[in-house]
């Protein structure tokens, strides 16, 4: 599974349109496989969607988004984890445990 975090200074960015990086992640069996931060803060919102379907995304993890960009992605068979704060590490700890939801802040 391909798991997009949109993030800011090792924060959710607070929309998702807002992220400097996007930490992508496979997970397998309940495990982080692999992962790369990667560099978008000079894309426009919709090259980051884009971007983001390209990449063959399952699940997106981010702060607020508008709702076309939430109809592209659920549309696209993207799971959509948003409105979500929260230290990077400790969401993806959370995730990866199955216990993130949309809504979640997380200390």
């Amino acid at each position: 599974m391909r798991v997009i975090v949109c993030a800011l200074n090792g924060r959710i960015a607070p929309k998702y349109y807002d992220s400097a990086q996007l930490l992508s992640m496979v997970i397998e069996k309940g495990v982080v496989a692999h992962r790369e931060v990667i560099a978008v803060e000079a894309l426009e919102p919709d090259e980051l969607c884009a971007l983001v379907l390209h990449m063959k995304t399952d699940v997106v993890i981010c702060g607020g988004i508008r709702q076309d960009y939430q109809e592209k992605l659920v549309g696209s068979s993207v799971q959509l984890i948003y409105n979500v704060i929260g230290n990077t590490e400790d969401v993806v700890e959370r995730f990866v445990e199955g216990m993130l939801c949309t809504g979640d802040i997380v200390n």
